[in-house]
């Protein structure tokens, strides 16, 4: 929500939204539950496994991160590509969790 409150100071030129979109893909990294009684223990095999591929209980790792980031960049781009054919506007993509599509 904190983007859709940004958008209209990032559309300020003469242009016309004609679109956006909430991109739930982006968003910040999920750690889990830091409260656990098994903390000491998930940090050594945070250590042994590497802070990338180490994946909290409950919550995702910096791999799992970047597959869903990956998938929005192909989203991103195929919009792009579409809005550009169908109807030969510009496109902007926000990386605040908002697309906007402009003529």
């Amino acid at each position: 929500m904190r983007a859709l409150r940004l958008l209209p100071c990032l559309c300020t030129c003469d242009t016309q939204v004609v679109g956006v979109r909430q991109a739930v893909q982006l968003r910040e990294q999920d750690f889990g539950n830091f409260q656990d009684s098994d903390m000491a223990m998930n940090m050594r095999e945070r250590q042994r496994f590497g802070r990338f591929y180490y994946r909290f209980p409950n919550g995702e790792s910096g791999a799992d991160v970047y597959d869903r980031l990956t998938i929005f960049e192909d989203h991103v781009s195929m919009l792009a590509l579409r809005l550009h054919a169908v109807q030969g506007c510009a496109f902007a993509a926000c990386m605040c969790s908002v697309l906007v599509a402009v003529i």
